[in-house]
């Protein structure tokens, strides 16, 4: 199957078919088969467009994300995974990826509403 996404997002159309999966065990593997300087090309090209797709799914309701705009939260996913992985275990050798902990701090500033905490009650 092919996977086109929206024209501002044509600089990631190269990694949409290798990202862009549905399930975390598929990406999980796909990290797995990865070598580090493919990983490494996907996160520098995705990091950039990351807050642009998080500003565009959030207009969805949790759960409900549908059309081009499900392979860029896969992408999104995918990214934020890589981030956990290896900044956790290593996984890219000698290669200085931002720690999650900066991945999700992109998350917070492009969706604040979902990373804000419940009001508490009285």
């Amino acid at each position: 199957m092919s996977i086109r996404l929206p024209k501002q997002f044509a600089e990631l159309q190269p990694f949409a078919a290798t990202w862009a999966l549905a399930t975390e065990y598929e990406r999980a593997a796909q990290r797995r088969r990865s070598q580090p300087h493919d990983l490494q090309a996907f996160y520098a090209a995705a990091i950039k467009k990351l807050p642009a797709i998080l500003k565009r799914v959030d207009k969805y309701p949790l759960g409900k994300i549908e059309g081009v705009d499900v392979h860029l939260f896969r992408l999104a996913l995918s990214l934020a995974e890589i981030a956990h992985t290896s900044s956790s275990t290593a996984l890219i050798r000698g290669s200085p990826l931002p720690s999650a902990r900066s991945v999700c701090s992109v998350f917070m500033l492009a969706c604040p509403t979902r990373g804000s905490a419940p009001p508490r009650a009285r």
